[in-house]
């Protein structure tokens, strides 16, 4: 650590008249919640403090090579330094030290509430450095990294919404708000039994929701008083702004930028920019969209107070029927720890779309696992009964009070809800009575025109290569089988693992190449099949699938 005379006067920015932002131009701020304990730091910090003649010089705190350990550490925090400054020259160097840490913060014995306050650190500083100026591919690869690691911690870890509040920031500023809708959006999803793999999208559509809000003037933004119907123009076109900039990188999926584009939308279709009404808005950007409001209202700013988390479901309830999902609204206040509504009778009482022996899945809270179960009866509107396989090792996760994700498919479309368990019978059968749903999500299998096929392909999932088929395909996704020796368990856990298809298409010269995540893993011996969802698919590889599934379905109907 460098020692400067100077490095203990800490800059009190309401009393600074100066143009700090000026005197800083060419460093980025660096909360020291992201310098690792244990580490040496590969790029200078720099600390503001005041010169000869009044202003503010950036003095050298830490040179490149320096080691950042416990004392270092506490003697930031007795100077009562939380941010720090680093050159925008070294942001290859920043990235992989941040990248570095992320890795050593899921792997430290550490508490789970610890570890998300440093990821939450992390994120901080990307998303700021993202609305610098356009944000960079490298920010927006490190953003997502950040949120698939995090999504992996909700799920090992299931961390409480009270929890999240300890570590959120109290004032509202665009960088840590983005943050906390990312964060507070996939703790939420983790709750209602989402994938790992949704979780992450989420995040990612969260974390950079607002980037577009850097083209919008900061007076405006932070105007305390009500916007001209001019400046609301230009504050609504934040979202159109940020999903092109986004879209530019081709790093986000089209689900993750749907939220960035729509995350203003209202149920009742009064939102922005383009109407959306109802179902029309995908259940990513209606969970965001109620995160999101949660947060401003529940922050200070310069020109309002905050209100409690209370008062906050209460206005959004109330006050603002028309733009949230009302079922998403009633499940987050939950979440939070509010109105958590107890067993009741159905308010519809309708009766569900499945047939009694039908095969239904079930998810205890904070368990990957799945349970394959049967339906054995109902009574519309207040209780399943549901018959289990021979188990021994579950009976903790089987206690009346605890909660259970149900799903099952009808008609090519996947259901489901949450549920809590109100009995548990052992003799003569494993039997789980649970309380009936309140409300249900459905999510159709297909969702474009899809062909059986026999295409020859290549799975490159991390640095393993899989030769193989595509045995069908559409513009969203395929399925790709392959022979692979039983002891070879690799792809087995590979659920969510992002990955890169090269496949042959009739007509199309070469092999075309596809970024991919592994969505389903079948296995049969040695015959493994992986369902594939594409990632980011341009415009020519679009037109050549569609080309090839209309030329196929012709051939079919002939």
């Amino acid at each position: 650590m460098v020692e400067t005379a100077s490095a203990s006067k800490k800059i009190s920015l309401a009393e600074y008249e100066g143009d700090f932002d000026r005197e800083t131009e060419g460093y980025v701020a660096f909360g020291i919640g992201n310098l690792l304990q244990g580490s040496p730091i590969p790029f200078d910090v720099h600390f503001p403090a005041r010169n000869a003649s009044g202003g503010v010089s950036l003095r050298l705190l830490f040179a490149q090579g320096d080691m950042y350990d416990r004392e270092s550490h506490d003697a930031l925090l007795r100077r009562q330094v939380d941010t720090v400054f680093v050159r925008n020259g070294d942001l290859e160097l920043q990235s992989r030290y941040i990248s570095d840490n992320i890795r050593k913060v899921l792997s430290a014995p550490i508490s789970a509430v610890e570890k998300t306050s440093l990821l939450y650190n992390h994120a901080e500083f990307l998303v700021e450095r993202a609305f610098s100026d356009h944000p960079s591919v490298p920010d927006i690869e490190l953003g997502v990294k950040l949120v698939r690691s995090s999504a992996m911690q909700f799920a090992e870890d299931e961390i409480s919404a009270r929890e999240l509040f300890g570590i959120f920031a109290k004032d509202y500023n665009t960088f840590t708000h983005s943050v906390q809708v990312s964060f507070l959006s996939m703790a939420f999803a983790t709750s209602l039994g989402w994938l790992k793999g949704e979780v992450a999208d989420i995040g990612a559509g969260a974390l950079f929701h607002d980037v577009g809000k850097s083209a919008v003037d900061s007076g405006i933004l932070n105007k305390p008083g009500r916007l001209t119907s001019e400046e609301f123009d230009l504050v609504r076109k934040h979202s159109l702004i940020g999903y092109e900039q986004l879209k530019k990188s081709r790093k986000l999926t089209p689900e993750q930028l749907d939220i960035v584009l729509h995350h203003h939308e209202d149920m009742s279709g009064g939102g922005y920019p383009d109407g959306l009404e109802g179902k029309a808005i995908h259940r990513y950007v209606r969970i965001v969209r109620i995160v999101d409001c949660f947060d401003a209202l529940t922050t200070r700013r310069a020109y309002k107070e905050s209100i409690s988390q209370a008062e906050a479901l209460r206005v959004m309830k109330e006050e603002m029927p028309d733009c949230f999902d009302p079922q998403y609204l009633e499940a987050f206040a939950a979440f939070c720890g509010f109105d958590a509504p107890s067993f009741r009778r159905s308010g519809g009482g309708k009766r569900l779309a499945v047939e009694m022996e039908s095969h239904i899945q079930l998810q205890f809270r904070g368990c990957e696992q799945r349970l394959k179960s049967k339906l054995v009866g109902m009574e519309t509107g207040w209780y399943l009964v549901v018959r289990l396989p021979k188990i021994t090792d579950s009976h903790e996760r089987l206690r009346a009070g605890n909660q259970v994700i149900v799903r099952y498919i009808c008609s090519g479309t996947i259901y489901g809800f949450q549920s809590t368990i109100l009995s548990h019978i052992e003799h003569p059968m494993q039997i789980l009575v649970l309380s009936y749903p309140e409300s249900v999500e459905q999510h159709e299998l297909r969702r474009h025109r899809r062909v059986d096929c026999l295409l020859p392909a290549k799975a490159m999932v991390m640095s393993l290569d899989y030769a193989g088929m595509v045995a069908d395909i559409s513009v969203g996704g395929c399925r790709f089988i392959a022979g692979v020796p039983e002891d070879d368990t690799f792809l087995d856990d590979a659920l969510d693992e992002e990955m890169r298809l090269e496949f042959e298409l009739p007509g199309e010269p070469g092999f075309q190449t596809a970024r991919a995540r592994i969505r389903n893993v079948r296995r049969d011996g040695s015959k493994l099949e992986l369902g594939i969802q594409f990632l980011d698919v341009d415009q020519e590889l679009y037109d050549m699938i569609e080309n090839f599934i209309r030329n196929s379905l012709c051939v079919l109907s002939q």
